[in-house]
């Protein structure tokens, strides 16, 4: 019976992260990961911006907007200054998401562009593709990172 229960991930438990994308639900494909990856390493390094992506299994209650602001707190994601970040959270059994974008980032992506995005994954979260709406959101933003920037991304994950 304890193996139906899952634990919320508290924000300052989770570990610092090692890759761009922190898979702690276990839901993204290998490939994805890689490509997602991929695809954050290049804007960090050509467009000096980070886009990082968070999947734990619950909140356990906690509003999903107080976890991305304790993640980022914990995480110092973004050059400090700039704060050029984008933080994607998937809470998986909770089927919430949502998308926390720094300061130095919000004149690009204000509210009403990341509802679009985050509104363009709905349909893939419904049907539990992960990597869909992963990719997608990831995507989306990096190419309006990318055309602020005036930078061309390349291998841009399916």
């Amino acid at each position: 019976m304890a193996g139906l229960f899952a634990f919320a991930e508290r924000a300052r438990d989770l570990p610092m992260p090692t890759s761009w994308v922190s898979d702690f639900a276990h839901v993204l494909s290998p490939e994805t990961t890689q490509g997602i990856d991929n695809l954050c390493q290049q804007v960090s390094a050509q467009a000096h911006a980070q886009i990082v992506v968070v999947t734990i299994k619950t909140l356990d209650g906690q509003p999903i907007e107080d976890f991305a602001t304790e993640l980022e707190d914990k995480w110092k994601i973004g050059k400090k200054g700039a704060d050029r970040s984008a933080i994607l959270i998937f809470a998986i059994q909770d089927r919430k998401r949502w998308i926390e974008t720094g300061y130095g980032l919000e004149g690009i992506l204000p509210d009403a562009k990341v509802g679009d995005i985050g509104r363009a994954m709905v349909p893939y979260l419904k049907s539990s593709d992960y990597d869909g709406a992963v990719t997608l959101g990831v995507t989306q933003i990096a190419q309006v990172v990318a055309a602020d920037s005036g930078i061309t991304l390349n291998g841009q994950p399916r």
